[in-house]
């Protein structure tokens, strides 16, 4: 007897011969019999060991793998009567950590009734057969239940191999600390602590201030509300800046996005895993797509922790579309992509900006809409000015308080000139806040220095807010405040008083700021992607740079209708209390602009640009 050690991917052969010289008689060899003497081969260890797993991605949408590890193979598991193998699976949930699984129908989210059955080369000449689900699971602990007939089995059995995995379906991450609690309790902390100073200030703040100020405090709490959770994963828009993901084309060659869309105006992005049936509806829009425009360019990524290259090879041989498919190496395509780790397609406008997207796919006519929509300024909307306002911005009310009443000018005036004043400069004042991602997406710098701009940009936030504390106004709006009012003509100079334009750049500055909070690409998408499109795009980007600034300069003269309803009383606290106001909105909004910039800074190592 002699044994042999096998690995995994040894082979082994054996030779029998056999000679005798009896004359009249017939050798006979006894092999995998009974017999004493009987010979034959034994093999011992993993022969019969199928497995399956389960990776529920960023859609929640399940992808299921089957592995047929038998000894003779797929050819084990039986036919059915559809000429396919016989393996099932139905994924049940949610259900309480104590129950083992349920046969409720009710329970069932998805089944493989209706799935395709795709292959996956694992390579060692291993196959693996994955499913993609179409159905959004629902959120809590589930079960993955996986039935396998086999070709030797009993045929009355309903399952020879039967197995349960139990998976966790979990939605967006809350993050470690809330913002709503920490920054409702340091804006109770700093009213406190400002109203003590107060008390013993010389002279004491006068008590109607005081309540104004509890008021105004009360109104600041959606602020806290409106940032976002300290969180270790990235949280990113729907029309977040991508970054220009090195992409492996080949063994040694890589490419990138930049690359990839080259002189197009928009780059449309298959994203896929491996084995994804979601892979030939998106080549099929695809195609559609490029039928009907000539200003796109198009690319498959194939995604996933396990992703390899044969997997884009597979795919080439079967779509064999006129795109190229790549790899995403390192995973740095979904760091920071909006859809994350899932079956998608999304478009990429010259920003660099995702303009649209949906998972696990989408229609052609739909991209064209998304695509046509550009340079009117895309998926952002000027109306998230006024969206901040209410009720995040309310407490701007209190900063927008008439010091004076209205008195007539010496001499005529231009009607309007008051509003458009107003407008023009809290227009002004808004848009300042948005130049510096606006330049970012315009010049040729890489997407990765955006989120370190996000981090300058909430120094900066952080740095205004510290001086609006110290001083009652930031550098920056008295510095434009007081170039506006020189350009006016000398009547309106005499009669508006230059502190008030000083107030109203003020005011835009810090509905700049809440803006930009809510959506950071509101100008550097918006305008920058129309402007880059080139030709009538220029103009269009003009026109929507010329859009914030009359839009946000609207929502400031809103602001400075509703502070002076209250009449002398608004006068009186406007003229009392302004220079209070505006240092304790600078002191409540010191610890959002620091718990924002500690945000970012997560951020940017989590999408690995550190």
């Amino acid at each position: 007897m002699m044994d042999i050690d096998l690995n995994e991917g040894d082979t082994f052969a054996i030779s029998l011969s056999a000679q005798h010289a009896c004359e009249g008689t017939t050798a006979r060899v006894q092999w995998g019999g009974f017999e004493t003497n009987a010979g034959g081969i034994i093999m011992t260890g993993k022969v019969y060991e199928p497995s399956a797993s389960i990776r529920v991605d960023a859609s929640r949408r399940a992808h299921i793998e089957f592995s047929p590890t038998l000894p003779w193979g797929e050819s084990d598991v039986l036919m059915d009567g559809n000429g396919d193998y016989a393996v099932s699976w139905v994924l049940r949930g949610p259900m309480d950590d104590d129950v083992k699984t349920n046969r409720d129908r009710d329970m069932v989210m998805e089944s493989s009734i209706g799935r395709i059955r795709m292959e996956r080369s694992l390579g060692n000449n291993e196959t693996a057969w994955i499913w993609t689900g179409k159905e959004v699971l629902q959120r809590g602990t589930s079960n993955l239940e996986v039935c396998v007939k086999t070709s030797s089995g009993n045929p009355n059995a309903d399952c020879h191999a039967f197995g349960i995995i139990r998976f966790e379906v979990k939605g967006e991450s809350d993050g470690f600390a809330s913002s709503g609690l920490w920054l409702s309790l340091t804006t109770i902390a700093c009213f406190l602590g400002f109203t003590f100073k107060g008390f013993n200030a010389d002279p004491p703040i006068p008590l109607p201030i005081l309540i104004a100020l509890l008021i105004m405090a009360l109104l600041m709490l959606p602020v806290g509300f409106s940032v976002s959770n300290l969180n270790t994963e990235a949280q990113l828009n729907d029309n977040a800046r991508i970054i220009d993901a090195e992409l492996k084309s080949s063994g040694a060659e890589f490419t990138t996005l930049s690359e990839l869309m080259g002189d197009a105006n928009v780059l449309a992005i298959g994203a896929i895993a491996p084995g994804s049936e979601s892979a030939r509806d998106q080549a099929n829009e695809l195609e559609l797509l490029l039928g009907q425009r000539n200003d796109v360019a198009v690319v498959q990524i194939v995604i996933g922790d396990d992703s390899m290259m044969s997997d884009v090879d597979a795919y080439r041989s079967s779509i064999n579309g006129s795109w190229p498919i790549v790899l995403d190496y390192n995973q740095e395509f979904v760091s920071t992509s909006p859809t994350g780790n899932a079956d998608s397609l999304i478009l990429v406008d010259s920003s660099m900006h995702v303009t649209w997207s949906q998972s696990p796919t989408g229609g052609a006519k739909a991209m064209n809409d998304a695509i046509d929509g550009i340079e009117g300024g895309g998926p952002t909307s000027l109306m998230t000015y006024f969206s901040v306002l209410f009720p995040t911005g309310l407490f701007l009310i209190f900063l927008a308080l008439p010091r004076q009443g209205w008195t007539k000018p010496e001499e005529p005036l231009p009607p309007g000139a008051l509003w458009a004043s107003i407008v023009i400069a809290g227009g002004i004042g808004a848009i300042v806040i948005h130049l510096p991602a606006l330049l970012v997406s315009l010049l040729p710098i890489s997407a990765s220095f955006t989120y370190i701009v996000s981090i300058i940009m909430f120094v900066w936030f952080a740095f205004m807010c510290a001086m609006t504390l110290r001083r009652g106004s930031p550098f920056e709006a008295e510095v434009i405040g007081s170039f506006i009012h020189k350009m006016t003509p000398t009547s309106f100079q005499q009669w508006r008083p230059r502190e008030d334009m000083q107030r109203d750049v003020f005011l835009g500055v810090f509905i700049g700021w809440l803006s930009w909070m809510v959506e950071p690409s509101l100008v550097a998408q918006g305008v920058g992607a129309a402007a880059l499109n080139g030709g009538m795009g220029i103009l269009f980007a003009v026109l929507l740079l010329l859009g914030n600034v009359l839009i946000a300069g609207i929502t400031i003269l809103v602001l400075r209708f509703i502070a002076s309803w209250g009449g002398p009383f608004s006068n009186i606290f406007g003229r009392i209390g302004a220079d209070t106001f505006a240092r304790f909105m600078g002191l409540v909004l010191l610890p959002v602009s620091l718990w924002a910039t500690t945000n970012s800074v997560l951020a940017l190592f989590s999408v690995g640009v550190f």
